[in-house]
């Protein structure tokens, strides 16, 4: 007993720590001393042995363990003093990495058996500076590569490196280096000999062989260390433009005499900056002429608005003062009538536009006989043509295949632009010839249709051709024509044109006429469809609709008065509601509308969700009942939206009578 207290106060004065455990095993410790507690950052040797698990292994790093380890045991079997020596991490108390030396002796004690004597020494200060020697080593290395690189990198995107001596005016290239002597010289020399703009500017500037003279260079470098220009030079007999940057490499009494120069070429940067400048000034260019072309077509609009508005408010005060005198006030109804489908024109177009440029616009193909649309067509301008005295020749002959599938509302509204500007241009007892040829393509099913409209009219000058199709064009204005236009058909065309994938092509001579003609491949329809004669519409309209009871369903009261007043012609029985919810309300509690006229936008609930509602209801004949739309909505996706709500059809206001009268008469 007193052996061992004498042993333990031995090992307390021994400098560093001590640590003794079994060798095999759990290895678990015997003995610690105070110097090696405390490394550890604990308080005693129980709470040592609590920290490290009472175990060799707890003392070292898990990471570092099983290389430990295996190291004491490969040194052993080499080793006849069963010593080791080794290197690892500890983790403290307080959770810091450590670095400690591990020197063990293998011994065999009759007590405990085999066991370890190990003297433990913290190295932690002597590892991180030699990590930190060593990690400044590796980033000066690698900071002096890096700039190794960039230095190489550098010189290569200059053609050219020359010394230049300012105080001497001389020069000597160093780069590209040559087997043969370095090219040499005098400096001004060279200037004038290779710069190409050295011509001074009007305003007095200096010019670039000027600034580039060995005094001017020290003034420029006199308070710093380079300047740059940009400039024309002559190289290889080419002339490109280039950046010369100047380097102070030496000064005397601060002034610059030796510098290195750098020569780039900079020639595609520099036809890149002329195309990208070509392109926003023609971009500039169009957009000035855009902002032209729509002031003028705002004044063009806003004249060729006020006038047949002036005439319907004109006619309609001179129809207020002559109510007695028949013969007056049916002159004037016709001249309002002329001058309100004149007012809608001018707003359909202006609409049309704007859905064509938004890309909103689609294509609704149907069953069309060719030869029907062009006599509708034809009849269509029978009244401007007779008026005009206007000899019309239209030649359809070479048709083979008439029933097509198109839209045929929009090769109706472009065939109209085109033939009514025919017709419109052309003076009184001219010419306007109407052609349509049939060509065959490599598809059996679909053809070329070549529609020719040509004119004798006042022509078109050449230079106005090539922006014939743009919007907002007019060639004259309204003013200095007499003839009212938008400068908006034509665009609209080329729109409607390049939808149907067709091409349009203009030939025309100022004083002789014009030639329109028009490609369009359109679908063969197999089935003949069989058409109706609705001249006779409003006889077989009043025979069918006497005695009807219909549901007016729109939220603006003179638009109600004005719907009563067309079917009271026609002897039918009407209801009204002021929106969607009163009207559901009132298909619920009648017996059974024959038909609803119903409006799109209104309060509490539009047309389109009293539609819906009404066909939802569980009564099959009241939820059937055919409804037409009659909306200010008039675009093409108002159209679709109706037909798939479950609207019967949609027309679009103002009210056309004999459209109401046609569609009910189909519906019914």
């Amino acid at each position: 007993m007193e052996k061992n207290v004498e042993l333990s106060a031995y090992y307390q004065e021994i400098p560093g720590g001590l640590l003794i455990y079994h060798a095999y095993g759990s290895e678990e410790i015997i003995y610690a001393n105070d110097e090696l507690v405390h490394l550890f950052g604990c308080d005693s040797l129980e709470d040592f042995r609590s920290w490290t698990h009472n175990s060799f292994q707890g003392v070292v790093h898990p990471e570092d363990l099983k290389k430990v380890e295996a190291s004491i045991l490969k040194q052993l079997s080499k080793n006849e003093r069963k010593i080791d020596h080794v290197v690892y991490r500890i983790i403290t108390k307080d959770n810091k990495i450590r670095y400690v030396e591990d020197f063990g002796k293998l011994v065999h004690d009759e007590q405990h058996g085999d066991i370890f004597y190990v003297f433990i020494t913290d190295i932690t200060t002597s590892v991180q500076e030699k990590e930190e020697v060593q990690f400044n080593t590796l980033e000066h290395a690698r900071e002096k590569a890096i700039l190794r690189a960039a230095l190489e990198s550098t010189v290569y995107s200059y053609r050219e490196i020359y010394m230049v001596n300012l105080e001497e005016n001389s020069y000597r290239q160093i780069y590209p280096q040559t087997s043969e002597e370095q090219e040499h010289g005098i400096y001004t020399d060279a200037i004038n000999q290779r710069i190409d703009n050295n011509e001074p500017d009007e305003d007095n500037t200096p010019s670039m062989t000027e600034l580039l003279h060995p005094k001017n260079i020290q003034k420029e470098l006199i308070d710093k260390n380079t300047a740059e220009y940009r400039y024309r030079r002559r190289h290889n007999d080419l002339v490109e433009w280039c950046v010369t940057t100047f380097t102070v490499f030496e000064r005397k009494d601060s002034l610059p005499i030796n510098v290195i120069v750098g020569i780039r070429s900079i020639d595609d940067i520099i036809k890149k900056e002329i195309q990208q400048k070509e392109i926003l000034e023609l971009a500039l260019t169009e957009a000035k002429k855009a902002n032209i072309a729509k002031d003028s077509f705002l004044s063009n609009m806003s004249h060729d608005m006020r006038t047949p508005m002036n005439a319907i408010l004109g006619y309609t005060e001179i129809a207020s003062r002559n109510l007695q005198n028949q013969t007056k006030l049916e002159d004037c109804l016709t001249k309002i009538n002329q001058a309100s489908h004149l007012l809608l024109d001018i707003i359909n177009k202006a609409l049309d536009f704007s859905k064509f440029e938004s890309g909103k616009v689609g294509l609704t193909l149907e069953n069309c006989n060719l030869l029907d649309f062009i006599q509708n067509l034809h009849n269509s301008y029978t009244s401007s043509i007779q008026q005009k005295n206007i000899q019309f020749v239209l030649d359809i002959a070479s048709i083979q295949n008439p029933n097509i599938l198109c839209d045929v509302q929009k090769l109706n509204q472009l065939l109209s632009h085109v033939l009514n500007n025919a017709i419109k241009y052309t003076h009184n007892n001219g010419t306007v010839s109407f052609t349509i040829k049939e060509k065959k393509t490599s598809d059996k099913n679909i053809s070329e249709y070549v529609f020719i409209i040509k004119d004798t009219g006042i022509g078109i000058h050449k230079d106005f051709i090539a922006k014939i199709f743009g919007p907002f064009e007019r060639e004259k204005n309204t003013t200095i024509s007499k003839i009212v236009g938008t400068g908006l058909g034509l665009a609209i065309t080329k729109h409607i044109v390049d939808l149907m994938k067709g091409t349009i092509d203009v030939n025309s001579q100022v004083g002789v006429g014009t030639e329109f003609i028009i490609n369009i491949p359109l679908e063969h329809n197999s089935q003949s469809e069989i058409t109706e004669d609705f001249s006779n519409i409003e006889d077989q309209a009043i025979a069918l609709l006497k005695g009807k009871h219909a549901l007016i369903v729109e939220d603006n009261e003179l638009n109600r008065e004005i719907i009563k007043d067309i079917f009271s012609l026609y002897e039918v029985q009407l209801d009204e509601a002021e929106d969607g919810q009163i009207a559901v309300q009132k298909v619920l509690n009648h017996s059974k509308y024959d038909f609803i006229i119903m409006d799109i936008q209104m309060p509490r609930m539009d047309g389109y969700e009293a539609t819906k509602a009404i066909r939802k209801i569980e009564d099959q004949e009241k939820c059937n009942t055919p409804i037409i739309a009659i909306s200010a909505n008039a675009f093409y996706e108002d159209k679709q939206k109706s037909l798939q709500v479950g609207m019967n059809a949609h027309l679009a206001k103002p009210i056309n009578i004999q459209m109401v009268l046609k569609t009910l008469y189909e519906i019914l």
